[in-house]
């Protein structure tokens, strides 16, 4: 079944249909709300809370909008931000480009400490990007959404979510030489 579907059936008041929407998410969500920047026990709470909303606004979905997954990282997103937001707290952020550093063996040492330091700097500079930028940049990357999606659900132009965008992975490209 379809994940719209699911969200369909939990709207009708299938419990079973959002825990199988639950399953299929559950990770994506973990692993996305840790590379904006959240530890591992908030990610985790804000996850569930996340899945929570999803819920309890199963009937509010629409799937001419966007696609469920979207929908979904959307709610982690925001909740994130006001997690954020409410704590003042600025936590280690992982971007999805060390996120899908090759898993290769590296046959020497000279290398293997390359790598770790290049990879240690991608998540350093993707932690201090500007929160407004580095949201911009998990929703485009990791949620795959429109600029026009990102805009409207941020409260932002299509033009500043581009704009914020291209801002981020230009500071990203600087600080890392590439």
């Amino acid at each position: 079944m379809t994940d719209a579907g699911l969200l369909e059936q939990s709207a009708a008041g299938d419990p079973r249909a959002f825990g199988i929407f639950a399953e299929r998410h559950g990770a994506y969500l973990l692993a996305l709300l840790k590379r904006f920047g959240l530890g591992r026990e908030d990610a985790e709470d804000t996850a569930q809370l996340a899945l929570l909303k999803a819920y309890k606004a199963a009937a509010t979905y629409s799937p001419d909008k966007s696609a469920p997954r979207t929908w979904l990282s959307t709610i982690a997103l925001n909740l994130a931000r006001n997690n954020k937001r409410g704590r003042g707290r600025q936590k280690h952020a992982y971007g999805r480009f060390a996120a899908e550093a090759p898993s290769v063996v590296v046959p020497r040492p000279v290398e293997a400490m390359e790598f770790k330091r290049r990879r240690n700097l991608l998540e350093q500079s993707v932690a201090e990007l500007p929160e407004d930028q580095r949201a911009v940049l998990l929703m485009r990357i990791d949620a795959s959404m429109s600029f026009a999606l990102i805009a409207e659900q941020l409260g932002i132009s299509p033009a500043a979510a581009k704009q914020r965008f291209h801002r981020a992975a230009r500071r990203l490209k600087e600080e890392l030489g590439t």
